[in-house]
């Protein structure tokens, strides 16, 4: 007779079933980024149902893995079996991942944690001992790529569901306000604002030089290119006193070392104008254990984790807004457009 589970062990029951469903997460995350890599999800779309062995051969891939691919996603959902053993994708499956890629697409996410946070969590043990972190740019040129595809929708989402809900930095840009975008990667929010405000001039600074060079190919040669400059450098050396209108933190100051923050919103205050914005664009972390049961905990708490390794540290809300201060910053608003899974926290220079 095999071992039994006693009364007090009984509690630990449903902890257990939730945790068996994160290891079909991991399997299903790794499918899923396979399907998109792989073109599987695409050669659905295009051919409808299929079987997984006749998927292999259109695809020139090995029909066994593909086997176990379909199967697995069709246990998970995102696939559904048909006639004659044939699989197509859910319905609306395709919005997340096909090309060509919406607002709704999910490619860039799943390869970013597939590839690179998968790769990471292997040395935080390491990080949890010592403290001492990991530059992502060993990930090399992908990463960074990945990073800033991820943030590109994040900045169309930004223009429709957060700017009206901040009418003085809306009204700023419909003026031609001049805007720093500080760790700008590519420069992608530059091309959202400049595309909707034909006066905004816009400067990105960011330490990723290959993300500025691939942002300054994007934008050579177009209309783009007189009013947006791309900067590489250190924004606590920006050395431009009282020069924009409006300034931005997008996904940005979390990766920001806590240490640098003051020395940072400093050279940032000092660049805008006296009634400049400022606008902060994160992730907040929860301040208390009890916090971190809130679902508007989880979006914060899931950045701190996959981004520690590299030295990435999100503040709690109380230490964003202590740091906008101790630069001289007077608080405006927060605004939660997430259902507080990112916070927007606005603020002026007297």
């Amino acid at each position: 007779m095999g071992p039994t589970i006693d009364e007090d062990q009984h509690a630990a029951l449903p902890h257990v079933a939730r945790a068996a469903e994160w290891f079909a997460g991991m399997v299903a995350l790794s499918a899923t980024n396979l399907g998109v890599e792989l073109g599987l999800f695409d050669a659905l779309r295009d051919f409808g149902p299929m079987r997984p062995d006749a998927l292999a051969a259109t695809l020139g891939l090995q029909p066994r893995p593909i086997d176990a691919w379909a199967k697995v996603l069709v246990q998970n959902g995102l696939l559904v079996p048909g006639d004659g053993g044939t699989v197509e994708m859910a319905p609306g499956l395709a919005w997340m991942v096909c090309e060509p890629r919406t607002l709704l697409n999910l490619g860039p996410s799943l390869a970013f944690h597939a590839r690179y946070v998968a790769r990471d969590f292997l040395d935080l043990a390491g990080f949890f001992r010592d403290g001492a972190p990991i530059s992502p740019e060993r990930h090399g040129e992908g990463l960074s790529r990945s990073v800033a595809e991820q943030s590109a929708a994040m900045h169309a989402l930004f223009m429709e569901a957060v700017l009206p809900a901040l009418p003085s930095v809306e009204t700023a840009l419909r003026g031609g306000a001049s805007v720093l975008d500080a760790g700008c990667g590519e420069g992608n929010l530059g091309k959202e604002l400049c595309f909707a405000f034909p006066s905004v001039r816009y400067t990105g600074v960011d330490l990723d030089t290959s993300a500025l060079q691939r942002g300054g190919s994007a934008i050579a040669g177009t209309a783009l290119e007189s009013r947006m400059h791309l900067v590489a450098g250190d924004l606590a050396d920006l050395g431009a006193d009282g020069v924009f209108d409006l300034a931005f933190f997008f996904l940005s100051l979390h990766e920001v070392p806590a240490a640098s923050r003051p020395a940072v919103m400093a050279a940032v205050f000092a660049g805008l104008k006296s009634g400049g914005q400022l606008i902060i664009f994160d992730e907040s972390y929860p301040a208390s254990v009890a916090e971190a049961a809130s679902p508007e905990a989880r979006m914060g708490l899931h950045f701190e984790y996959t981004e520690m390794l590299w030295g990435s540290c999100v503040a709690t809300r109380e230490e964003a807004e202590e740091l906008v201060a101790g630069a001289g910053f007077t608080y405006l608003q927060r605004v939660a457009p997430f259902q507080g899974g990112i916070d927007v926290l606005l603020a002026r220079k007297p």
